[in-house]
């Protein structure tokens, strides 16, 4: 089984069990969760559909993410249930009752229970995989994006989500075209939230090269920045790192 592939079931375990030993799919779903299979979910909430649009702490709204089901199907996260993750949705009402006291999908606990699942099989290129995303993980709740957000601090000020798009999400070989595409489009998913740095850059010789050349292997954000570990750029040691990292090339 390949090695994403024998994640994602893994994955499907570890939210259908919770990691004691529950057995069936449908013990995983809400208690009194009817009608809520993905074709159900994605009626609504599909790329073709309408845009939803939901209030947030400050009065204003925000859009909810639209699913693309070819791509969710060649997702790593293929094999779950919508309601595995968004376990707070317990009917198909318009907007959704939802299950008071239940919590967000959170990726960063999920990963953190696989990981603790894997190191159960023998599987060594699945458990450097894992601790390769855990190392990830960590990086990433001691960063700036895992701090509250100012407008709605119920939310943190950059998601998994928000750079990964976990309905899509899949690990490409380094050397695939997939992989040179993420690159290629790393920048513009952080110029989503900070769109005057994005231009500046875009005139750059790094971003000359890749808006211009598309070019791979040229400068992105998280060369200087890292993916994860992303802190404040007057402190000293992010300074040292992007030096460390201009001196790479």
């Amino acid at each position: 089984m390949p090695a994403t592939r024998l994640t994602a079931c893994l994955l499907t375990l570890v939210l259908q069990w919770g990691l004691t030993g529950v057995a069936t799919a449908a013990d995983a779903a809400p208690k009194g969760a009817t009608n809520l299979g993905n074709t159900s979910c994605l009626s609504c909430h599909g790329a073709k559909k309408d845009k939803i649009e939901v209030p947030i702490a400050n009065g204003e709204k925000r859009a909810l993410h639209q699913v693309d089901s070819p791509r969710f199907a060649d997702s790593v996260h293929a094999q779950l249930e919508c309601i595995s993750c968004h376990t707070e949705i317990n009917d198909s009402r318009t907007p959704h009752n939802k299950t008071a006291g239940a919590k967000r999908p959170d990726c960063v606990q999920c990963h953190l229970d696989l990981a603790k699942t894997l190191s159960k099989f023998k599987t060594g290129a699945e458990r450097h995989s894992m601790r390769a995303v855990v190392a990830n993980i960590e990086a990433y709740k001691a960063s700036r994006h895992a701090r509250p957000d100012r407008d709605d601090p119920s939310r943190p000020m950059a998601s998994c989500n928000d750079c990964h798009n976990v309905h899509e999400f899949n690990v490409p070989r380094a050397t695939s075209p997939a992989a040179a595409a993420w690159r290629l489009g790393v920048a513009d998913r952080c110029g989503t939230c900070h769109d005057s740095h994005l231009e500046e850059w875009s005139g750059s010789a790094h971003g000359k090269a890749v808006k211009a050349k598309h070019d791979p292997k040229a400068a992105n954000c998280a060369d200087c920045h890292s993916s994860h570990r992303v802190g404040a750029t007057r402190s000293d040691t992010v300074k040292l790192q992007i030096l460390e990292s201009c001196g790479n090339c």
